[in-house]
């Protein structure tokens, strides 16, 4: 932590410990109104049968970050991972990481994979939300638009006027050609979670031009941040046949 504008910190030090073998990953801090902080990450937990579970978790400090509450379980991951359609090739994307944002009045929305809403099939989007600090969270609902395909990577902004937003890819557009895997960048927003409304923001593109690395991949995460009434998402995509192993990072900008 730092009281001086990142000029001095102070020494790192445990703030939580997922036991013997157990591991978090992800973890992401929200500050809320009044200076509350909500730690939001990943508990992957290996039992001694060898079984692994994975669940969203968080923990708050009332302290400015000297002490830390116990952990609060959102929910279990039950992501299965992004991969082709045709081939099975993995996808190397975010499905073990959650997305945080919260908004003026201390709400916290959280987004991630998972498989749930399709009883295992496949990875739809799913978002969570507190109202009390982390203390308690909503039942997870899915917000993709097209629930039939696999959607994966999110990330999540609240704007000034409380709507949230949420961008992810999927391969609604994909096709039975083996030879290209046709994905889709979309943003939806709401100001209610229940609601949603989808913009387009690029493709389709042929994620098979994309690095191979443990899957085809674009990143673990995205970028989506706010400015006034506009939401300024950034997302990556590959080249053109021409450019095969190249992304680039792109910033859209959809109407007010």
């Amino acid at each position: 932590m730092t009281a001086d504008s990142g000029a001095t910190w102070q020494a790192a030090r445990n703030i939580y410990d997922p036991g013997a073998g157990n591991q978090t990953l992800g973890n992401q801090i929200v500050v809320l109104p009044g200076g509350a902080l909500v730690n939001v990450f990943t508990q992957i937990d290996v039992a001694s049968t060898g079984a692994v579970t994975s669940s969203l978790r968080a923990i708050q400090s009332h302290d400015h970050g000297a002490t830390w509450t116990a952990p609060v379980k959102i929910a279990d991951v039950l992501a299965v991972g992004a991969k082709d359609p045709q081939t099975h090739t993995a996808i190397r994307d975010g499905s073990d990481l959650a997305a945080l944002a919260s908004d003026s009045s201390g709400t916290i929305y959280v987004t991630w994979q998972d498989a749930r809403f399709s009883n295992g099939q496949r990875d739809g989007i799913a978002l969570s939300h507190s109202g009390d600090g982390g203390t308690t969270w909503s039942a997870p609902v899915q917000i993709n638009t097209a629930p039939a395909t696999q959607a994966f990577t999110p990330a999540v902004r609240v704007r000034g006027d409380g709507t949230i937003a949420v961008i992810y890819y999927d391969f609604r557009n994909d096709t039975s050609d083996p030879n290209t895997l046709l994905t889709d960048s979309w943003m939806v927003t709401s100001t209610n979670t229940t609601q949603w409304t989808e913009t387009h923001l690029s493709g389709p593109f042929d994620l098979d031009l994309a690095a191979i690395s443990e899957g085809h991949f674009l990143g673990d995460y995205q970028g989506l941040a706010s400015s006034g009434s506009q939401f300024l998402p950034f997302f990556v995509r590959p080249g053109t046949p021409s450019e095969p192993n190249h992304t680039d990072v792109f910033l859209a900008t959809p109407a007010p």
